[in-house]
């Protein structure tokens, strides 16, 4: 099992990992989608290790290399059915679905929200992890970024190999996929629930996940006392102050009005994008 860390990936997993087993105290076998499962590293996986043959499982993301490493990885004698083919999903129905960290990757999220919502049995749950798109983690994510763009943070990183006599090495971690997919969407709390209204979804259950996260803030990994206090503070504070959100949805009707901030901030939406791409393809 990997460790915590500031961007509370074994909090999110027990959040994913405690709906199902509520789920399987009124069922004795349930069936799991996991949109967009990525390498599997975080969640897929240790969900097949801890579940086994209690759960089907069918992971699908549209990359095909983190689909194969996925595979690789993968233990004996589960329930689990990888693909990055579309087609896998037709006729399907599902207890669960699991759709973490994608919605701020897509073109249209309203659009696949209604095509997951069709493929929902009627008492199904939809699990979603978001990042608050203008939480801490967006805004270290921006500044890093623009640090990128401008050629500061590679000079600074060839300034330290220079004194230090050490070649600066990337992050051989697969994180969450393998793929390139920047940030495109960047959504308030009430941007969101207005989404879930537009596609007829409501939330039964809200935890915050951390903090802070980010490039900047390695220095709370040195700490178990920090990474604890990170999470916990993930859990107590309002919405709009954590990096990231967790919801149990279900379909249902509900009452939102399109929010006037998000109109404001439709330019900084537009730059952050650009600005995303443009350095997540960098040299490609």
């Amino acid at each position: 099992m990997f460790l915590e860390n500031s961007f509370g990936l074994i909090k999110r997993y027990k959040f994913v990992e405690t709906c199902i087993k509520e789920e399987l105290t009124a069922n004795s076998r349930l069936s799991l989608l996991d949109f967009g499962c990525g390498s599997g590293e975080y969640l897929t996986i240790p969900i097949a290790r801890e579940f086994l043959d209690k759960i089907e499982i069918l992971a699908f993301d549209p990359d095909a290399e983190s689909i194969r490493y996925l595979e690789k990885k993968l233990p004996k004698n589960c329930c689990l059915t990888a693909t990055s083919d579309p087609e896998a999903l037709e006729g399907k129905k599902f207890d669960i679905i699991i759709l973490s960290e994608v919605l701020e990757h897509v073109e249209d999220p309203l659009v696949l929200l209604q095509r997951l919502k069709s493929l929902l049995l009627p008492d199904g749950k939809l699990l979603i992890t978001i990042p608050n798109g203008y939480g801490y983690f967006e805004f270290d994510s921006l500044l890093f970024n623009m640090a990128m763009f401008i050629g500061l943070l590679p000079l600074m990183r060839k300034i330290k190999s220079w004194v230090t006599g050490r070649e600066y090495v990337r992050s051989s971690s697969t994180g969450d996929t393998l793929a390139i997919s920047p940030h495109i969407n960047f959504f308030t709390y009430r941007s969101f629930h207005y989404l879930l209204h537009q596609a007829m979804l409501v939330t039964i259950v809200y935890q915050g996940r951390v903090w802070v996260c980010g490039a900047m803030t390695k220095i709370i990994e040195r700490s178990p006392v920090l990474i604890r206090l990170n999470s916990i503070l993930g859990s107590v504070l309002p919405p709009f102050l954590v990096s990231g959100w967790m919801f149990v949805i279900q379909s249902g009707s509900s009452k939102a009005r399109r929010p006037l901030l998000k109109t404001i901030l439709c330019p900084l939406d537009r730059f952050k994008r650009w600005l995303n791409y443009r350095v997540a393809y960098k040299g490609k």
